[in-house]
This record gives C-alpha cells, sequence and structure tokens, in this order.
C-alpha cells in the first residue's frame, strides 16, 4: 500500500482504509493480498473525480488493441521506480514493465509515439517533457496521476502487485552501492 501509494498519504489511507474494511468484511483482523486488491478497486471509486476522468481522456481508444492503458501504467511505474526527486523517468525507463504487461519483448519503437500523444490537449496533457531529442525526461501533471493508474492496472489484472514488487527489487538492485 505505502509503496503504491507513492508518498501520498491521502492515497495511503485511502486504500488502508478500504482493505480493512474488506478484511473486517470477512470477519478477519489479517488484511490480505485480496483485501487490497478489493481496496484498489473501491479506492478508484472514491478517487477525486478530475484524476478519473484523466485517466479516461488519456487512454480512450476506438481501437480495442490500443495500448494508452498499459504505456501509461508503464510510465507510472516508471515515475515511481526510475523517476528523480521531481518525478522525471525517461522512455527507456518503461521497457521492462511493458514487457511484463505486454508478455513479450518491446523496444521503445513500440511506445514512443504514445509518450508523445500524453503531452497533447487530445489525451488530456497528462505528461510534460523536458529535454532535447533522444534525451527526454517525462512526468506526470498531476502528482495523483501514477498512484490512480497503478491501482487501476492491479485492478483491472494488467499487472499484479507481484510483479510490480519485482520490478522494484529488480531496480533497488541495479541501483545498489558495491559493497568497499
Amino acid at each position: 500500500i505505502a509503496r503504491i501509494s507513492q508518498g501520498l498519504p491521502h492515497v495511503t489511507h485511502l486504500v488502508g482504509l478500504n482493505a480493512v474494511r474488506a478484511a473486517a468484511g470477512r470477519l478477519s483482523r489479517k488484511v490480505t493480498t485480496n483485501d487490497v486488491k478489493k481496496a484498489f478497486e473501491q479506492a478508484l471509486k472514491e478517487v477525486d473525480h478530475t484524476v478519473a476522468t484523466s485517466y479516461k481522456k488519456a487512454t480512450h481508444s476506438a481501437q480495442s488493441a490500443a495500448l494508452y492503458d498499459k504505456v501509461l501504467l508503464a510510465a507510472a511505474i516508471a515515475a515511481y521506480v526510475h523517476g528523480d526527486e521531481w518525478g522525471y523517468f525517461q522512455a527507456v525507463h518503461l521497457v521492462e514493465a511493458m514487457r511484463l504487461i505486454l508478455n513479450k519483448e518491446v523496444e521503445i519503437s513500440t511506445f514512443n509515439r504514445h509518450l508523445s500523444e500524453f503531452l497533447v490537449q487530445k489525451r488530456g496533457e497528462i505528461l510534460q517533457r523536458s529535454g532535447s531529442s533522444r534525451a527526454y525526461r517525462y512526468r506526470f501533471t498531476v502528482p495523483l496521476m501514477p498512484p490512480y493508474i497503478v491501482m487501476k492496472g492491479i485492478a483491472g489484472d494488467l499487472i499484479s502487485a507481484e510483479q510490480l514488487e519485482r520490478l522494484i527489487a529488480n531496480s533497488e538492485g541495479e541501483h545498489a552501492q558495491p559493497a568497499a
């Protein structure tokens, strides 16, 4: 819950409260992974309307095979796993998450166009970009968006909490300092 909330107390409280309610509904004092998944589903219903509307605008497509929701999920994961103190991440940081979500090998070219589309009004300007070509950095315009997207991805079975934890653990291993 704390990882997915990405340091936002409101999200932590909302998900925690709903997880405890789910456990209490089972007459249990122990919160399980299933309770947390139910809490995500409930929290998604209670989240700020503007966040939900922005997500819908960014991911809407008439094509059933569109990747907008998957690319946005990978971006939200990249923002958490690889984001700097300002939340910036690079396109290369989406590759591992996209491989996991799509269950196949991907290149940056698979989703690069999607990142560019998230910068324009048609997709709600959900991302900002800085830097220069081949060195662009992206971040979400609304800080509540990445936790919402990750919860939506887990609730919608695009990614499991276990897969997310493995991505985080792999990233932490990459950043570990060698022993002296």
